[in-house]
């Protein structure tokens, strides 16, 4: 009996804070080292060495029908991560992408950031706002350059090679002792 009752108690806890989690507006941040999109309990971090590009959409891609990867659909708020169908230069493409919708059926506004993680669409509850924290996010976020995308990502695998490499180093010197 007392089981059922925590089972009743942790769906309820479950249910309330995905609704506050789902119906609170976006709040979003952003300075020179990046972009906070506040939505519920869950920050969502976009640093500026990471953002590759900024831009001002009229439409969503098609969100197909059903498919949450991780997010939230509640009348007019997407929040999480969603399977898309978007055009690509290669034709129709399945991708996921982070979703920060206050107004996903009436606007026609909205902010794609494209990152190298993943591509996040954002909008406010009125066009104008959506537009007005664009215009700001312009002005302030710093996108990074393909040279110091290429650089970055360089970084990243010399790195790699070189922990590998110590590791190759190690095992062999640990061989040579434990045998002798």
């Amino acid at each position: 009996m007392y089981v059922l009752g925590y089972i009743v108690s942790f769906a309820f806890a479950a249910l309330l804070t995905s609704i506050i989690t789902c119906v609170g507006r976006n709040r979003i941040r952003f300075d020179e080292s990046g972009i906070v999109i506040m939505f519920g309990f869950n920050p969502v971090k976009i640093k500026n060495n990471m953002i590759k590009s900024m831009r001002l959409v009229e439409e969503l891609p098609k969100v197909l029908f059903g498919v949450h990867a991780q997010g939230f659909r509640i009348l007019n708020r997407r929040r999480g991560t969603f399977l898309i169908k978007k055009m690509t230069d290669d034709g129709p493409k399945k991708m996921t992408v982070s979703l920060f919708l206050d107004n996903a059926r009436k606007s026609r506004r909205f902010i794609e950031i494209e990152t190298v993680d993943g591509i996040f669409y954002v909008n406010l509850k009125k066009d104008e706002l959506t537009e007005n924290l664009f215009n700001e996010m312009q002005k302030t976020v710093r996108i990074v350059s393909k040279s110091e995308l290429a650089e970055s990502s360089a970084k990243k695998y010399r790195i790699i090679a070189l922990s590998i490499g110590l590791i190759a180093l190690i095992g062999l010197v640990l061989y040579y002792v434990l045998k002798n």
